[in-house]
């Protein structure tokens, strides 16, 4: 990915750790009740995939209360699917 960003209400959410190209794991906290995904691969050809579904380059996302696993799958030309999380 060459970009990941979290907001709420056109505000951005830190991610732990900062986002970097490799990092597969990331952690989040709110209390809002769904955020906005900012998502680009950094192939144009790509497969972006938000929870099983073809995803655009930005996403809403519904959240319940506790924790939400959110997984991410990309797809570069003849390469396996990577998770971030």
């Amino acid at each position: 990915m060459a970009k990941f960003t979290v907001y709420i209400s056109s505000k951005p959410l830190g991610l732990s750790p900062a986002f970097t190209h490799g990092t597969k794991t990331y952690t989040a906290e709110t209390d809002a009740e769904y955020i906005e995904l900012h998502l680009a691969p950094s192939y144009f050809t790509a497969n972006v995939k938000l929870l099983g579904e073809r995803a655009g380059e930005k996403s809403t996302v519904s959240l319940a209360m506790g924790a939400n696993v959110l997984k991410i799958a990309v797809q570069a030309a003849d390469e396996p699917w990577q998770t971030i999380r």
